[in-house]
């Protein structure tokens, strides 16, 4: 069979599809559905997720008509095709998720949880999710063609709708139109669930469960929801075993990737308990550890390391100075207890990563494997990569992703290691071969072997990574002391130290910059101050990091080059200090 052929076949079998499912929401009963609210969140955790309604960043562009497919940013509007014959645009400027983003309708779950009563805020709403409605029916379009934005959408109408429930009631029309737009949604992610070959589930997966389960839990009477239940259950529980490693990081390469999976788990456990069905203890045990792991990642501010790819994304949890709290929260009404302290130096081994933290000084250090079972679709080339925040406020950060779509020249320079801090050999060949013409799998990885070490002793907690790749060993040792973090980079060759190799310190563009006296840099962020010192010369540019999704600004740039065997040996200090030695 041709490729054409095999074309022609796989075009007509998605055809088919489409049409059954456009069939069946003509079937759905025009009256008679109902949603259900939904009161399975816990109130601290309400309370909190209104709180941060003031922290959402306003919408972009116009939402009204065919605003709801035009991408903000670029101006490109996406036709209303079925959603099969849709394709998404790599590399020429525009962005699908700023329309799934504006799409979500996630901040009218913040006002809703914020201001319940607000009858204005409400019949905006709904004059809203109607006008979406009218612009993007069942299967037509952008919005159609990823099952998780569907879901992620449809969590977040089945919440606002809960949040403002006692309006809802009244208006018995709204409610019954917004059942069916569950309805239909439901059915479309249960009949798509994004499953690549060989069975492999993903972040994509876990979110197609979830929200099935959220949706067949806020239309119990629908002669369907059952069998969502069921769908989800089963679901949910395969996802979280083939995703979550034993030491509690989720498995795509990337830290925001395992918050965005803990969130969307930890709801699927309140719901799953009621419907009348109890998480397995492997489900239970995996997700204590996911907690433990995203808790303590996170800074005393709640800022996540972007080591891996971070999209911003989030299933219902905000990711402000609110989440751990809100993780918190979510933690005891699942388990019964609080989470407890956060340790103060772990390694984890299989996932590739230490946690640091001492008074206000908190680290985070890397060397991930590849991601996804071999696929590598969300991580960087990113081996040894460290974060550092001091009082809750990022200092050394990862240079973020950009885009996945507008660029991907920029998409895969921000996935690079010269865009990362991890040591580089003079003259080092890529370990990873990202992809031409689109954002995510790699095209092929080298191997390699890294090895973790962390302690806590004598008022100094620390890590020791090390990786083995091309014949080399790079070791980084990260230490906290009272007053600062104390770094120490060094190359073995034929087992002994090495020289030449780089690092290039990205730092939060928060942080102000100015030279000192020889290799002394000087930091200021409002009230807090850092002094940077190392053993060699530093040189002080210019360079770019992404603060979040979609968006690049410029920002410092620390370089330093090891031209001596003894490596390199650097210091962030809240007080005057000598760069150790190593």
């Amino acid at each position: 069979m041709t490729s054409k052929v095999k074309g022609g076949v796989r075009l007509i079998r998605e055809a088919s599809r489409w049409l059954s499912f456009r069939e069946f929401c003509r079937g759905i009963p025009d009256s008679g559905l109902q949603l259900s609210r939904l009161d399975y969140l816990p109130p601290d955790y309400v309370t909190l997720l209104g709180a941060t309604a003031q922290l959402a960043p306003p919408s972009r562009g116009d939402l009204s008509g065919a605003g709801w497919r035009t991408d903000p940013v670029s101006g490109h509007c996406y036709g209303k095709a079925p959603a099969f014959l849709t394709k998404l645009r790599y590399g020429r400027g525009s962005d699908p998720k700023a329309v799934w983003e504006n799409c979500s309708f996630r901040s009218a779950v913040r006002t809703a949880a914020l201001r319940p009563g607000d009858a204005a805020a409400f019949e905006a709403w709904a004059d809203q999710i109607g006008d979406w409605a009218r612009d993007n029916p069942p299967g037509i379009g952008i919005n159609w063609l990823s099952p998780m934005e569907c879901s992620r959408r449809a969590v977040n109408l089945v919440l606002a709708s809960s949040f403002w429930w006692p309006m809802l009631i009244a208006d018995e029309g709204l409610n019954s139109w917004l059942a069916r737009l569950v309805v239909e949604h439901a059915e479309f992610v249960s009949r798509n669930p994004e499953i690549k070959p060989g069975g492999l589930t993903t972040n994509h997966t876990t979110a197609n469960y979830c929200g099935l389960l959220t949706c067949a839990r806020a239309v119990p009477s629908y002669k369907g929801s059952p069998g969502w239940i069921d769908q989800a259950s089963a679901g949910l529980e395969s996802c979280i075993a083939r995703q979550v490693r034993r030491d509690g990081m989720a498995f795509e390469g990337s830290i925001p990737y395992s918050f965005y999976v803990l969130d969307a788990f930890a709801h699927g456990a309140l719901l799953l308990r009621k419907a009348g069905i109890a998480p397995s203890a492997r489900y239970l045990d995996l997700l204590r550890g996911l907690f433990r792991f995203v808790l303590d990642a996170a800074d005393s501010r709640g800022n996540l390391p972007g080591i891996g790819d971070d999209d911003s994304g989030e299933w219902l949890t905000p990711r402000t100075a609110y989440m751990p709290a809100m993780m918190s929260a979510l933690f005891k009404s699942i388990f019964g207890v609080h989470p407890g302290p956060r340790a103060t130096a772990t390694a984890r081994v299989e996932s590739g990563v230490s946690t640091l933290r001492r008074g206000d000084l908190e680290a985070v250090v890397a060397a991930f494997p590849v991601g996804q079972e071999g696929l590598g679709g969300h991580n960087h080339e990113d081996l040894l990569q460290f974060c550092f925040s001091f009082m809750g406020l990022p200092v050394v950060i990862d240079p973020g992703s950009g885009s996945y779509s507008r660029d991907l020249e920029q998409r895969s320079l921000l996935r690079s290691m010269q865009s990362h801090n991890g040591p580089i050999p003079d003259g080092a060949d890529h370990y990873y071969t990202f992809p031409k013409g689109a954002p995510f799998d790699l095209r092929a990885s080298r191997e390699f072997r890294a090895s973790i070490e962390a302690r806590d002793k004598g008022g100094r907690r620390g890590a020791v990574l090390k990786v083995d790749l091309d014949g080399r060993t790079l070791v980084r040792k990260v230490v906290l002391t009272e007053d600062a973090l104390e770094a120490a980079d060094f190359m073995l060759v034929g087992g002994q130290r090495s020289p030449g190799f780089s690092v290039r310190l990205t730092l939060d563009p928060a942080w102000a910059v100015r030279r000192g006296e020889g290799n002394l840099v000087l930091l200021t962020c409002g009230d807090a101050a850092l002094e940077f010192e190392s053993n060699v010369p530093v040189e002080v540019g210019e360079g770019i990091c992404s603060p979040g999704y979609d968006r690049v600004v410029e920002t410092s740039v620390l370089t330093l080059h090891a031209g001596s065997p003894e490596g390199l040996s650097f210091r962030f200090g809240s007080e005057p200090g000598r760069a150790s030695e190593g």
